[in-house]
């Protein structure tokens, strides 16, 4: 994780969660346009927690997408931004247990 600590005061966190927000919303296009879609799980302090669904949840492709695109993204225009957190879809039963 990232160790960075920010100054106190440097931003709210109603202003660094409304600029993740816009920042992802921006992103959310062209991800949807392949079939896929991203949601923010939550805010922990300055890292975000979030989750890949539809055809991103699973792609090969997925942590490229998140580490060089989301996160490098959210980097450049939020300063005070830790790290982005992957949750993965639950999985659904095996077909073990389903026998």
């Amino acid at each position: 994780m990232n160790e960075q600590t920010v100054p106190a005061g440097t931003i709210t966190d109603e202003e660094f969660q409304r600029r993740v927000s816009e920042i992802i919303g921006k992103l959310r296009p062209f991800l949807q346009y392949d079939g896929g879609d991203i949601e923010i799980l939550g805010f922990e302090g300055r890292n975000v927690r979030v989750r890949l669904v539809g055809a991103c949840a699973g792609c090969p492709s997925a942590v490229i997408t998140l580490r060089y695109s989301i996160e490098q993204k959210l980097r450049d225009e939020v300063p005070e931004f830790g790290d982005l957190i992957e949750d993965t879809v639950p999985a659904g039963p095996s077909l073990h247990d389903m026998l």
